[in-house]
């Protein structure tokens, strides 16, 4: 993962832990790291699209907690995020 996507993903989990914690809040593409990088060119390049193969972060948690708000789909969207993160230390230099 390159370093710039990394450091992406690691704000995204840590704009949803606060959402977790109740002290965030979600303003979709405005406030999360991956989507400043992605967003406007359809997600590619975003490991949550590598992921789920599909653009906005549609097949994840996201989208039941937009549809719901509640702190188990916030939960799940959390523990996804973290998921995609590598599982060694290599980070492309690309």
């Amino acid at each position: 993962m390159k370093p710039k996507t990394l450091k992406a993903l690691k704000g995204s989990i840590l704009k949803w832990e606060k959402i977790v914690k109740g002290t965030g809040t979600n303003e979709g593409p405005r406030n999360c790291p991956l989507c400043k990088l992605f967003w406007f060119s359809d997600c590619l390049g975003c490991p949550v699209k590598d992921k789920v193969k599909q653009s906005y972060c549609d097949g994840t948690p996201f989208r039941q907690y937009c549809r719901g708000r509640n702190i188990d789909s916030a939960r799940a969207e959390l523990d996804f995020l973290k998921s995609l993160l590598p599982k060694s230390r290599k980070v492309s230099k690309n």
